[in-house]
């Protein structure tokens, strides 16, 4: 007995390193690529290009929920998986995207008109066709998560990522303006879904049980409710400052949310990809919580100090990266970037929550701050832009903090063993970038400034490290 459980978790401590491995790699070349593309594509497109796509984001991003309504999730935690399990996933998300796309195109004229930006009619029933292609992608990626494929889905991703990429560059560089960035999602989910399905080699079977739906849907609509009600307290905010404030705001929100989620998005594509598909077949729940623990704390200060180093140097980012039309989104940025920490740390949470299956606490979490949020741009809404803003900082604080001491609660560890090691390091952080902006008095170049500032943080984290990480 002792030998089979040392090599159940020599295995799974192997399925681990592979998996953040290769999903390390898979978010490199995802979040990488947007990175990129956002640099080459700021250039060439205006604000006002990205302010009109961060209004349609909230749309597609619920539709995608609603489509896979958290089935394929379940899939990937049932232990026995039937053929008849996959058909009726197929058929219910081919069956909810023509639904959708049909309320999207129909609705696109009311939502243009709502917004006062009669181009939003085009541009939306033309983005929408995401929707239907995204629907036969689920299927084919479930089954290879389920068989731990993690390098297969990394060279998938990152094929599709630069196909998408290059048509968008090419179609910016003749003058399609926004539309070059929907062309790039379009040919970014096409060239995934046919490369799933060539190498999954699954078989369309339109054969639907109801049974099977019964299961899946039983864990998987907490799962979609929540992330639902996730979707539309993340992007409501770009259509607020739509409504009442200019396009050209509205693109610097929604560049610089682009920006700050290139971080946040990989470290969530990472411990989700990854973490999810192997702890949820752990059955020991102690050898769980050991591995989470260690890992979590480690994860969590990367997080801090990640973000902590890009704060001090927004302003030259900026002006590195996109150009000087897009310096007034210098502050919404450092607003979005200390939002996008504590979205990273609440993310770590709610993983936990998902792989203890506790999707219903899950629901009841992101219900209750949906309900706070709408309060909150209730209150706000009548104020000026930076109050949207600082509005979605205090709901993403709130949120990592309920998340995190929720979670550790129901792991039944005390919540001390996490806030003293990320105090430290979040006290530490805050005097690096103290210390950092301090250059900011001195009349410098961009690029001195950048390497001026990178190099009091570093200097100041490492002195932190060497001499005062380690605990007694």
């Amino acid at each position: 007995m002792p030998h089979n459980s040392m090599v159940t978790n020599d295995i799974t401590t192997k399925n681990i390193r592979k998996g953040v491995f290769w999903n390390s790699i898979n978010s490199i070349a995802k979040y990488g690529l947007v990175f990129i593309g956002t640099i080459v594509l700021a250039r060439i497109l205006t604000p006002e290009d990205y302010g009109l796509i961060g209004i349609m984001t909230v749309f597609i991003t619920v539709a995608e929920v609603l489509i896979d309504s958290g089935l394929g999730g379940a899939i990937i935690k049932k232990k026995q998986v039937s053929e008849i399990d996959y058909s009726t996933l197929t058929v219910y998300n081919g069956v909810t995207s023509i639904i959708i796309y049909v309320i999207f195109y129909f609705s696109a004229p009311f939502i243009s008109k709502f917004y006062d930006k009669p181009i939003l009619e085009e541009l939306l029933r033309l983005y929408s066709i995401v929707i239907l292609i995204f629907s036969i992608t689920i299927v084919p990626r479930v089954r290879l998560i389920k068989q731990l494929q993690f390098k297969t889905l990394s060279i998938i991703s990152l094929v599709a990522g630069i196909c998408g990429l290059i048509t968008a560059i090419c179609l910016a560089l003749m003058g399609f303006g926004v539309i070059s960035l929907i062309w790039q999602y379009i040919i970014n989910a096409l060239v995934t879904s046919i490369l799933l399905w060539t190498i999954s080699k699954y078989k369309i079977k339109l054969k639907f049980s109801y049974q099977s739906f019964k299961e899946q849907f039983a864990f998987g609509m907490n799962t979609t409710l929540a992330n639902s009600l996730k979707a539309i307290s993340d992007n409501i905010y770009a259509n607020v400052i739509g409504k009442i404030s200019t396009i050209t705001q509205t693109g610097y929100y929604s560049q610089s949310l682009r920006l700050t989620n290139v971080p946040t998005n990989f470290l969530f594509n990472l411990i989700d990809s990854t973490f999810f598909p192997i702890f949820s077949q752990q059955t020991d729940k102690n050898d769980f919580v050991v591995k989470f623990n260690k890992i979590n704390i480690r994860t969590v200060q990367i997080i801090i100090i990640l973000f902590g180093a890009a704060f001090p140097i927004c302003k030259e980012l900026i002006h590195i990266l996109l150009g000087n039309q897009w310096i007034e989104a210098t502050h919404t940025l450092e607003i979005l970037l200390i939002s996008s920490m504590f979205i990273s740390l609440a993310n770590i949470g709610r993983n936990i929550l998902k792989c203890l299956g506790e999707t219903f606490l899950i629901l009841k979490i992101e219900g209750y701050l949906f309900i706070f949020s709408l309060i909150l741009l209730s209150i706000v809404i009548f104020q000026s832009y930076y109050y949207v803003v600082y509005a979605f900082l205090f709901v993403s604080i709130i949120k990592a903090i309920s998340m995190c001491y929720i979670s550790y609660r129901k792991l039944n560890i005390s919540i001390i063993t996490f806030i003293k090691p990320t105090l430290k390091v979040m006290i530490w952080t805050c005097l690096a970038v103290l210390l950092a902006c301090s250059v900011n008095y001195f009349n410098l170049t961009y690029y001195i400034s950048l390497i001026l500032k990178l190099f009091i943080f570093i200097l100041t984290i490492g002195i932190w490290y060497l001499g005062f990480s380690k605990t007694k």
